[in-house]
């Protein structure tokens, strides 16, 4: 499978855009391994199996999402690229106030997966808390999150980004058709 080339050091978009793909990919696999095909088939074993699987990567795409929202120094966010780019002279003017109210509204609608899903159950998990993994929830904003991720990383860029990977066999699979974002 290939996906993206290798990010310019210098591009702090070019990184962002990459962030988004793979978020992206994950969703894509998400969906497809959560349709269950073939479950009448499979073996107590394999069904634990896929439902760990898909727990697990959407922990995954939890952590990547509340990522771009991340204000400390150093980590590649929404907020440390804008900071990049408005430096720059890049972002400016009416794009920024665009932009930076994009963010604004990310960061309200990511903050109760931040903390009653992250905080709670994947990252700060309290003393006597079961560590034993959840069947695959739908945790609060997730959808919108990835959504809206999608739409500011088009806006920072001025114009909407192609998100595609290539199987092994040479299959071209367009994201954003794929998952209508």
């Amino acid at each position: 499978m290939t996906t993206h080339e290798d990010s310019d050091p210098t591009d702090p978009l070019d990184d962002l855009t990459n962030d988004i793909l793979w978020i992206l990919i994950g969703v894509f696999v998400m969906r497809s391994r959560s349709q269950f095909e073939g479950v009448g088939g499979w073996s107590s074993q394999r069904l634990g199996e896929e439902l760990f699987m898909l727990e697990a990567l959407q922990r995954d795409l939890v952590v990547r999402l509340l990522a771009l929202d991340d204000d400390d120094k150093g980590q590649r966010s929404f907020r440390s690229v804008m900071k990049t780019l408005k430096a720059r002279g890049i972002l400016k003017g009416t794009d920024q106030e665009i932009v930076d109210a994009a963010v604004k509204a990310y960061r309200a609608l990511v903050n109760t997966m931040k903390v009653k899903h992250r905080n709670a159950y994947i990252g700060h998990m309290k003393e006597g808390q079961s560590a034993t993994p959840k069947l695959p929830q739908s945790p609060e904003g997730f959808g919108d999150a990835i959504a809206k991720s999608v739409e500011i990383v088009d806006q920072i860029a001025r114009t909407r980004q192609a998100y595609s990977f290539k199987l092994t066999g040479g299959q071209l699979i367009d994201l954003r058709a794929e998952l209508g974002v």
